[in-house]
């Protein structure tokens, strides 16, 4: 009392005041500690004052209040330009990043993604900035705002400050697998490669260059995919997978018009690989693209056939498109040969061209039949189609047949009765598979040239029940399209 403004005065007032702290008596305890500011401000316990003051309101965790506090300190001059005052802006500074802390541990996401975006623009020269960027963009992920997350994630990328180092890595992964989930194929594509580059003894980098080889696909660069693809085989060490790897290449080399060099990746496949769908394929391909002679072609075949043979089920039938289409193949020679035989006018030599004809139509239906029970779409339409052509060819070549010397017009009459019943079962024939490959090609779905070949067809044969494209719908197909 004798000394109000001593500093032994407030020595004493801070031993009390530090008493009720320390028992958790924090409203005396913050009445002094306030007194001691106001009243000693140039003493070393005004210092340990304030600071005490905003722990107390650190520890109940009243960020507002610690805030005001602080403002109100930093207004007192003697406290603002010594070092106290820059500790005080340093619990100010953390008490917003904790506070951003306490709302993302509650998962308050989008609050916490703000106050950690707020803390950015309020404290530009902090050490802390880079997280507090880095950590919005992570709860604005979460919270479901992505073009918010991956803006924050770009300005962590674009940081210049050494706190930012350590957080790039994270920020490129994160923002390539938003990308990624925009389609923004390219960026991530790009930002996968840069991670897999910057750390190529990173466990995850085979995983990193898959990714962005498959996005650069995705987008039709396809030697930047390439040279993923190729960089991925050089850090995986699962031959299968990288025998996989070495057919999506010859599938993109090929469709890309590089044939040579998809043949040379198909053989390498091949070489790689067991046998399987994917053999059987690149065996197909390897007969239409590269170098290759007729006798390469047919040992390609052969060898497709031997492996799809061995196949079990479920690999034949994804292979099976493959073998149909060799098979068809053979068919279509079968049917050349067949129409390349003619009928002669010597009554001595008709029969047996007849003969030959029949021989190679019952052959060439043999062979569509095996095609179609390979159940490979494309390839059932055109063998339909193909045996309505086979027995319309049959049936106009025996129609078109030269007459024998010497008949007269009543014999050339019966002579030409009895040709047409015997032309009439192929005429028949054709008629039925050329409704066979309308009617199946609408059921798959499937409108290759040889639904349309069969469509022309069985327009003009029977136009009042096929017009203009469309087949006439009986009378019960009507009644059930105009009534619910």
């Amino acid at each position: 009392q004798k000394f109000p403004n001593s500093e032994k005065d407030a020595e004493i007032k801070f031993r009390m005041a530090r008493l009720y702290y320390q028992t958790n008596n924090f409203g005396p305890a913050e009445s002094i500690f306030k007194d001691i500011v106001s009243t000693h401000p140039k003493t070393k316990y005004s210092e340990y004052s304030a600071n005490l003051l905003l722990d107390i309101y650190n520890l109940k965790k009243d960020y507002a209040g610690l805030e005001k506090m602080g403002t109100e300190l930093l207004a007192n001059e003697s406290i603002s330009g010594s070092k106290t005052g820059s500790d005080i802006r340093g619990v100010l500074e953390k008490s917003n990043f904790k506070k951003a802390q306490d709302l993302e541990i509650n998962k308050d996401y989008i609050g916490a993604a703000k106050q950690y975006q707020a803390f950015a623009v309020q404290n530009p020269k902090s050490e802390l900035i880079s997280m507090a960027i880095f950590n919005a963009g992570v709860n604005f992920e979460r919270s479901g705002q992505n073009a918010e997350a991956i803006q924050n994630y770009k300005k962590v990328l674009s940081a210049s400050d050494k706190n930012s180092e350590n957080l790039k890595p994270k920020a490129k992964k994160l923002l390539a697998k938003l990308y990624q989930d925009s389609n923004q194929y390219e960026e991530s594509a790009a930002l996968f490669k840069q991670l897999a580059a910057a750390n190529p003894k990173d466990p995850l980098a085979a995983n990193y260059l898959y990714n962005a080889a498959v996005q650069y696909e995705a987008v039709g660069k396809n030697k930047e995919a390439i040279d993923a693809y190729s960089q991925y085989i050089k850090t995986n060490r699962n031959q299968k997978e990288n025998a996989d790897i070495i057919f999506n290449v010859a599938q993109i080399l090929r469709k890309s018009g590089s044939g040579s060099a998809a043949a040379d990746r198909y053989e390498e496949y091949i070489r790689m690989s067991a046998d399987s769908a994917k053999k059987v394929e690149s065996y197909f391909w390897l007969t239409k693209t590269g170098r290759r002679s007729s006798q390469d072609i047919q040992d390609r075949k052969l060898k497709a056939m031997q492996i799809f043979n061995r196949l079990p089920k479920a690999q034949k039938e994804t292979a099976a498109g493959y073998v149909a289409q060799f098979k068809f193949e053979e068919a279509e020679k079968t049917y050349q040969q067949f129409k390349r035989v003619s009928i002669p006018a010597d009554p001595g030599r008709q029969k047996k061209a007849v003969d030959q004809k029949l021989e190679l139509i019952s052959k060439l239906n043999d062979e569509l039949s095996a095609v179609i029970k390979l159940d490979s779409a494309e390839e059932i339409i055109k063998s339909l189609n193909l045996l309505g052509l086979s027995n319309e060819h049959m049936s106009q070549a025996i129609l078109n047949a030269p007459l024998p010397a010497g008949l007269n017009e009543d014999q050339k009459k019966q002579y030409t009765t009895e040709i047409a019943k015997i032309a009439e079962p192929f005429s028949n024939k054709s008629k039925d598979s050329f409704k066979a490959t309308v009617e199946r090609g609408r059921d798959l779905e499937t409108y290759n040239t040889g639904y349309r070949e069969s469509l022309e067809k069985i327009m003009s044969l029977d136009p009042q029940e096929y017009y203009q494209g469309q087949e006439i719908a009986s009378p019960a197909q009507q009644n059930w399209i105009g009534e619910k």
